[in-house]
């Protein structure tokens, strides 16, 4: 395990002790914990499905990568990115479109992609990279719509440009799998 990677399972274990101090948690005889984790799990299972049915009947999609910031300048840069998500979109075989064409698709999708970095030494970087689905939702009291988050995934990690292009790979390759088992056609 690389030291940064170290630090930051040192400082969790910390953190987590700390709070578990505080608050008065018990592990051994704190059953009531255990309950509201699984509770959670539930939820969040069920939330995944939800997601991923957000992506039944799309009919294509438009990549949008965000600013990468100065902290990556001259290491990433956006069209790198963009090219690199997009050739794998297109390799398992799910389309591409423009701006233009996208907001005339139902739901208007499109895939963001976001990540931010800060620098931990020479070509070192510990990042946050998200993959969003953008759609045009409506809310159920007065129909009022706008775009909202239907489908996302993120990573916290640490490393240099591959490590960063390996996360973001396997971000778009989740993406992939729920976007063709909902649109096996």
């Amino acid at each position: 395990m690389n030291t940064a990677v170290e630090s930051l399972v040192i400082t969790s274990e910390r953190r987590k002790r700390t709070i578990d101090k505080e608050s008065g948690y018990n592990p051994t005889t704190n059953n009531q914990h255990a309950i509201q984790i699984r509770t959670q799990y539930f939820r969040k299972a069920n939330d995944f499905m939800l997601r991923k049915e957000s992506l039944k009947g799309m009919h294509g999609i438009y990549v949008v990568v965000e600013d990468l910031g100065p902290e990556l300048k001259g290491v990433l840069t956006r069209s790198e990115l963009r090219k690199r998500v997009e050739t794998q979109l297109r390799t398992a075989g799910i389309r591409l479109v423009k701006e233009l064409e996208a907001a005339k698709l139902p739901g208007e999708p499109y895939l963001y992609v976001n990540l931010a970095a800060l620098p931990l030494g020479p070509k070192r970087y510990a990042c946050r990279i998200d993959l969003e689905i953008h759609q045009l939702v409506a809310l159920v009291h007065n129909s009022t719509t706008g775009h909202a988050i239907t489908w996302e995934q993120g990573v916290v990690t640490a490393g240099g440009v591959k490590t960063i292009y390996n996360n973001v790979d396997e971000l778009v390759f989740d993406f992939i799998c729920d976007y063709l088992a909902m649109n096996p056609d």
